[in-house]
């Protein structure tokens, strides 16, 4: 795993304070910008989602905590065939997306929480 990548959900002032802050904090670039969801690429492959009013969110994504992690992998097929295995549930997933630049898939592990799994695309 070389890369990370981590979903808040925040109300509007939390969506803008945090916005700036990892902005002013790091090294960034905004890869994605939409009402009420903003995508920065902290460092190289590290992605920062911030969900706010307006966004559209899955109602999955944040049922079970505020934050979700996302692992970035080389093998997203793979991925999923062992979290099958493993007896996860794959809630979502998306292999080709104009909007995004990688196939994505999100998974339900025992407790409910809920884990994003993406495929390291590189550039």
């Amino acid at each position: 795993m070389d890369s990370l990548r981590i979903a808040i959900n925040a109300n509007i002032v939390e969506f803008k304070s945090l916005g700036k802050f990892f902005s002013e904090i790091f090294p960034t670039k905004e890869v994605h910008d939409e009402p009420g969801l903003k995508i920065i690429e902290l460092l190289p492959q590290n992605l920062l989602e911030l969900h706010g009013p307006g966004a559209f969110s899955t109602p999955f994504l944040f049922s079970e905590s505020d934050i979700v992690i996302h692992f970035g992998i080389d093998n997203l097929d793979e991925g999923i065939r062992i979290a099958k295995r493993l007896g996860f549930t794959i809630i979502d997933e998306l292999t080709q997306n104009e909007e995004f630049y990688f196939p994505f898939a999100y998974v339900r592990i025992r407790n409910g929480f809920v884990l994003g799994l993406y495929q390291n695309v590189k550039p």
